[in-house]
């Protein structure tokens, strides 16, 4: 990531960054609803857990005094206010009607 910054900030053009993540609950929801049963060792889930890069630059913030654990908090509430509010539109809210089919499937 350092090699990236230092080529933007001398303008030499975009770089990628490959971000590499690991997934905490199954590929889907519905593909473990048979067995309940993840085939991943819990143990390695939590390794993995403990190296959650969110978790670590939250911590690293409140460590270099960033943001309070205070600020955390409100952010944490307010991010899940946002993800209750946008699950209750999806349950709750209207049916599309196949008029969308037309105009809603791709950017132009």
């Amino acid at each position: 990531v350092q090699a990236a910054v230092e080529r933007a900030r001398a303008r030499e053009g975009p770089s990628l960054i490959e971000c590499k993540t690991y997934r905490y609950r199954s590929h889907s929801e519905g593909s473990n609803d048979i067995s309940h049963v993840d085939p991943r060792p819990a143990e390695e889930i939590e390794a993995w857990k403990k190296r959650d890069p969110i978790k670590l630059f939250r911590e690293k913030l409140v460590e270099q005094k960033i943001l309070t654990e205070a600020k955390v908090g409100q952010i944490d509430k307010e991010a899940d206010e946002w993800v209750a509010d946008a699950d209750k539109f999806a349950t709750e809210g209207p049916v599309p009607g196949p008029e969308i089919l037309e105009n809603a499937l791709y950017v132009e």
